[in-house]
């Protein structure tokens, strides 16, 4: 399966998911939810991973920083360099096991969730290439809130292909786009 790789720019701050979710939901009759990934080192509850969030928060900052600064140090290595450097980044991320910390987050549609990542006023999400109505949906959301794609060559076609949106519960059986 291929993969889209979306990204998604807003001229100030990105909206609060409140309305990223109020808009999805008149859009398509559908309920939107983020869930996050956690590393946790124990089983802990919900009161003790919360503090483990904020008490760990400073040192996962700073192995979470050296991981990008790996990343950027080296972003295609070579073959003979591979094992070397796979080396030092399952490091890194040994480093992070006894952390309490956020890995990943996801748009949790009812289909499907999608991962995705926020960095400055951007928000960045990868999505199979048969995912079709969740992931329509969810960027006719953020372009309807101000949002624009930072490659041109994915808003080509897009408002003519959202013509054909409508919420999920006015499709009969028969005629329902693609998930």
């Amino acid at each position: 399966m291929g993969l889209i790789t979306y990204k998604i720019q807003f001229d100030s701050d990105i909206p609060p998911f409140s309305e990223i979710e109020h808009q999805f939901d008149t859009q398509t009759g559908l309920k939107l939810w983020i869930t996050a990934d956690i590393n946790l080192p124990l089983l802990l509850s919900i009161k003790d991973v919360n503090d483990a969030l904020r008490n760990d928060s400073e040192q996962v900052r700073t192995l979470l920083q050296e991981r990008i600064d790996f990343r950027a140090k080296y972003p295609e290595s070579t073959f003979d360099d591979y094992e070397k450097l796979a080396g030092k980044r399952d490091d890194i991320n040994k480093k992070l096991t006894p952390f309490v910390y956020v890995r990943s987050l996801f748009f949790n549609l009812p289909f499907y969730e999608i991962s995705f990542k926020v960095e400055g006023n951007c928000i960045l999400f990868e999505v199979e290439i048969n995912q079709f109505y969740g992931v329509q949906s969810l960027l006719k959301t953020l372009i309807t809130l101000g949002g624009t794609f930072v490659d041109e060559q994915n808003s080509v076609n897009y408002q003519k292909r959202w013509k054909k949106l409508k919420p999920w519960n006015d499709y009969k059986w028969f005629n329902r786009p693609k998930k």
